[in-house]
């Protein structure tokens, strides 16, 4: 029985905006990263390993895309990511992401997250906006198609609350312009 990464460590995605936000990063790991395809997920290899160890390379080929689509949007936004910064949700409003969009992403599974995620990481980066990507983290690796280590539930649970953020964020909106 091979090892699976340990994907319930909360500082994983801590430790991977510090390692992109590191002054002492080269910006060719950081360019590679930026323009790599999370469906092949060879480009993240090294970013993986560091976050998981020797586990990752017992890893299907679909947690990897996963993770590597999490390495590459975290790397578009500059790894801005902070545990207490701003809801998901809560940019996405920031960045004047429409209703309908935001249904588009919370009712994707893993391919539509695959195109779309990128997109909202270089508005919020071209914006400079900080977010909480955690709940992100969850909906990524829990989203059709299941993996053996998918959840539906904890994806059923980070739509709500990106949700959640949403309809707060807009209806403070909406009550600050009138």
């Amino acid at each position: 029985m091979s090892k699976e990464p340990d994907e319930k460590r909360p500082d994983a995605l801590w430790r991977l905006s510090n390692w992109l936000l590191n002054k002492r990063r080269s910006t060719g790991d950081l360019a590679r990263l930026r323009r790599m395809n999370p469906r092949s997920p060879e480009a993240a290899f090294d970013v993986l390993h560091y976050l998981h160890g020797e586990p990752i390379l017992h890893t299907p080929l679909v947690r990897l895309q996963r993770w590597a689509l999490i390495v590459h949007c975290l790397a578009l936004a500059g790894g801005r990511h902070r545990k207490g910064a701003p809801g998901f949700g809560r940019v996405l409003v920031e960045i004047h992401y429409g209703e309908l969009r935001l249904r588009q992403l919370l009712r994707a599974d893993l391919d539509v997250l695959l195109d779309v995620l990128p997109r909202v990481a270089r508005r919020l980066a071209a914006k400079s906006l900080e977010a909480d990507w955690w709940f992100v983290r969850e909906l990524v690796l829990n989203v059709p198609p299941a993996d053996r280590n998918a959840d539906p539930d904890k994806a059923d649970a980070a739509r709500r609350h990106i949700a959640k953020d949403f309809v707060i964020a807009s209806r403070a909106e909406q009550a600050k312009a009138s």
